[in-house]
């Protein structure tokens, strides 16, 4: 099921002050994590929300999916890479999520719901993943970035799935707007001190964007235009686009003056295809 509509409204108020309080224990009794700060807290709330509702795959998405965003944190390191996929094809659930501001739940991936993006799709299947789920982390009109979810089997989520989700990104939301907000004391405002955990991945896509301007001005096209061909080439490649990109800037790889490749499924070896993921 696509949930494109208004997503759930969530536990009474009550129940849900109880249940976030629980869960906000779940974490604080989580061992340590990798990072400092915030980016250490929000690893073992998406190990924690992975661990509660059983699925493979938990991330925090800081920033706009597929556009300007980085992973901020997953339940394990490696894992970061299937929230990685959005940025490299420029669309997906995160992505809808964050642009609809409400819920996308796929249950099925590569069933019809997945056609929605092709692209997304087929690299996000070839890697194992069977469902997704992404939350927006927003608090009124703010949005922060987006917590997306990943299993290897395609399955719903229960209703008490979706309202523990909903409470964690409730939780990831306060968190990450306490870390950009003014520090005690200061004037609301005045420019904020934002956490120095978040200063990585602010950083994280600058090759990207640097790749993106010399071939806007190599071949006279737009941004938007250049980033099209930039992830055309990334696809038909079978490589990521943060690789690519780094030989645009460093290595001089010039991408021919033709209309950029129609995305299709990357290049891999079919025997290791759907062996779940890891």
């Amino acid at each position: 099921m696509l949930a494109d509509t208004p997503g759930p409204s969530g536990p009474d108020p009550v129940e849900g002050e109880s249940a976030s309080r629980r869960l906000a224990g779940l974490i604080e009794q989580r061992p340590d994590a990798d990072g400092h700060g915030v980016v250490e807290w929000l690893n073992r709330l998406c190990g924690a929300l992975a661990d509660e509702i059983d699925v493979a795959v938990v991330t925090v998405v800081l920033g706009a999916p597929g556009e300007s965003s980085a992973v901020l944190a997953a339940n394990t390191p490696s894992h970061a890479r299937h929230a990685e996929t959005e940025f490299d094809v420029g669309e997906g659930p995160a992505q809808q999520a964050w642009t609809r501001r409400r819920p996308v739940l796929v249950s099925e991936l590569d069933g019809p719901d997945g056609n929605a993006w092709p692209g997304y799709t087929m690299t996000a299947v070839a890697a194992g993943v069977r469902a997704a789920y992404a939350f927006p982390l927003q608090m009124g009109a703010a949005r922060v970035g987006v917590l997306a979810i990943y299993h290897d089997e395609a399955r719903g989520l229960t209703e008490s799935d979706l309202n523990t989700c909903l409470s964690m990104a409730e939780l990831a939301t306060q968190r990450l707007i306490d870390a950009s907000g003014p520090p005690a004391g200061q004037e609301i405002g005045t420019v904020p001190e934002i956490d120095p955990s978040l200063g990585w991945p602010l950083h994280v896509r600058d090759e990207v964007y640097q790749a993106q301007g010399i071939i806007a001005v190599r071949l006279r096209v737009t941004l938007t235009e250049a980033l099209a061909r930039i992830r055309g080439h990334a696809f038909t490649a079978g490589r990521d686009l943060i690789d690519v990109a780094a030989d645009i800037v460093h290595a001089g790889l010039a991408l021919n003056d033709v209309a950029h490749d129609t995305p299709g499924a990357p290049a891999d070896d079919p025997d290791e295809r759907n062996e779940g993921l890891s």
